[in-house]
């Protein structure tokens, strides 16, 4: 009787399409959702991408709006150029100032006394930045003065829409969107 049963159930094909098609729909649903995640992740990155570069050409030629700072004058460039697709509060901005290109990122030179590679407490050292202290980056914060090397670094945490996707990233779903310019400021007065 078993047999008989199990045999009529193996011949009978109706309703193996909707079997088949549960296996896949979870698939097929992560990869388009996943595509559009990524979509919007590259579109956010686009945006900030373009509105740095906006923002930093404004700095460069050290323009200033009337009754504000320098620095919101950047920032309200910015602003403008997000498109009301990104969020202006969420904005970080950092910069750092340089002499010369071949500072970037550079250490404060010191005399390495005990050749051992790396500033100890106590070596002399040549305090550029003038902080007082040793610095592994020669730079100043601010946004430099006439022929002053500037890097910008603009950020935006982006959060992941999609809760099974978000839950694969770390950080909650949050991917950091950063977008790196260098630039010299142009002579102006």
């Amino acid at each position: 009787m078993m047999r008989g049963i199990f045999s009529r159930f193996c011949k009978n094909n109706s309703g193996i399409t909707a079997v088949e098609f549960a296996f896949v729909l979870p698939i097929m649903l992560f990869f388009i959702f996943g595509i559009l995640e990524f979509s919007m992740v590259f579109m956010a990155a686009n945006v900030l991408e373009n509105a740095a570069n906006t923002g930093t050409r404004t700095g460069k030629t050290g323009f200033v709006d009337k009754d504000i700072s320098r620095e919101q004058t950047i920032r309200n460039t910015i602003n403008q150029r997000l498109a009301g697709f990104l969020d202006p509060s969420k904005i970080t901005i950092t910069t750092r100032v340089y002499k010369a290109f071949g500072d970037i990122g550079k250490a404060e030179p010191y005399v390495d006394r005990n050749t051992n590679g790396q500033y100890d407490k106590g070596e002399s050292y040549t305090d550029v930045n003038a902080n007082g202290q040793w610095d592994s980056d020669m730079g100043t914060t601010g946004l430099g003065v006439a022929g002053e090397i500037v890097v910008y670094e603009i950020s935006y945490p982006w959060q992941v829409m999609t809760p099974f996707i978000s839950q694969m990233l770390a950080d909650d779903g949050l991917i950091n969107l950063t977008s790196h310019i260098v630039v010299r400021n142009e002579p102006y007065s």
